[in-house]
């Protein structure tokens, strides 16, 4: 990064942070944006891999709701806990 750019992602940062106005803060980003692609651009060979790689498929499992965890501080959403009998050890409960 140059130094203009570095002091223009800086200050670009700060103002993301402090912004209040919605249309402000989609402009402040857009520049961002901006400059994150053009050093991207820079990269020899640099490719856009997915965010996800899934190597396996998803399916679906019988599973049993064993019960609702009240969350411990408000605002925030409760969990369930999950029992999946057919899973391997590790991942026969969870908690989602």
């Amino acid at each position: 990064m140059t130094p203009q750019e570095r002091e223009q992602m800086n200050r670009l940062c700060f103002q993301i942070q402090e912004e209040k106005n919605p249309q402000n803060f989609e402009i402040l980003l857009h520049g961002l944006n901006e400059l994150i692609t053009r050093k991207k651009s820079r990269f020899s060979g640099y490719q856009d891999f997915p965010v996800s790689q899934r190597t396996r498929p998803w399916r679906t499992v019988p599973a049993l709701a064993k019960r609702i965890v009240k969350s411990t501080y408000p605002g925030q959403p409760e969990r369930v806990e999950i029992s999946l009998p057919g899973a391997d050890e590790l991942y026969r409960e969870i908690r989602i």
